[in-house]
């Protein structure tokens, strides 16, 4: 109601015009204002690693609005708390541009994923991140890749899901390479988030138009499976 009875004076009368215009927009620019304050960013949200790995998180402090106050950083808490024998330790615990979490695994550390918040405070202000630990192990599996051909143009780009199943494969860390890319071809696996399975993604450039096999190949500890996918390549 004060708000329409100030635009009320502003078509009434010059003065209160002026007046309630002032008042208003000077709340208006307050409101605005950009006060010292800090956003808490961090790189990767995602680790996985085999038992007895370490694993690393860089926590970044955006400072906003001229702060320059010292950060405080703490594991805020556990969601899914790590097991016995794994430890967590942030390094500076106090500073003005970051800190980095250091976990490091034991080679019995039960696999799963193992969930973390870190705060940052200064002051009355507080930010908290979340990041990920996934704990996997080596164990046999077998790979399936959809689909198993595919057409594309010179310059487009084709993808391959290939997906890991077997009595362990969740917890089976497979890393996957390919061989029999054309000439200017590249190829890159993008693993799902605490998991196995993966996306292919082949690059063509510009390669020879032809058909090529290619052979992926994944490996987990001592096992080692193989399948062949087509690629046609036209004008």
């Amino acid at each position: 109601m004060k708000l329409c009875w100030n635009f009320i004076i502003i078509a009434v009368t010059l003065s209160g015009a002026t007046h309630a215009f002032s008042e208003f927009d000077s709340v208006l620019l307050s409101s605005l204002k950009t006060h010292p304050k800090f956003l808490l960013s961090v790189t990767p949200t995602v680790q996985t690693v085999i038992g007895g790995q370490t694993a690393t998180y860089d926590f970044t402090v955006d400072a906003l609005g001229g702060f320059k106050e010292p950060v405080k950083f703490s594991i805020y808490r556990c969601l899914l708390c790590l097991p016995s024998g794994v430890s967590a330790s942030l390094d500076p615990i106090s500073g003005t541009t970051g800190s980095k979490l250091t976990i490091k695994t034991q080679e019995n550390t039960k696999d799963g994923i193992y969930l973390i918040d870190v705060s940052g405070i200064s002051g009355n202000l507080k930010r908290t991140q979340s990041v990920a630990l996934c704990v996997m192990s080596y164990s046999d599996f077998s790979i399936k890749t959809e689909p198993m051909r595919q057409t594309i143009h010179i310059g487009d780009t084709a993808i391959f899901n290939v997906d890991v199943s077997g009595s362990d494969a969740f917890n089976s860390l497979v890393d996957f390479e390919v061989r029999g890319l054309p000439i200017g071809g590249t190829g890159t696996f993008t693993r799902e988030p605490c998991g196995s399975s993966s996306v292919l993604t082949i690059t063509t450039g510009r390669t020879p138009e032809g058909e090529y096999e290619l052979e992926i190949t994944g490996t987990s500890g001592n096992f080692t499976h193989s399948t062949r996918v087509n690629l046609s390549i036209t004008q």
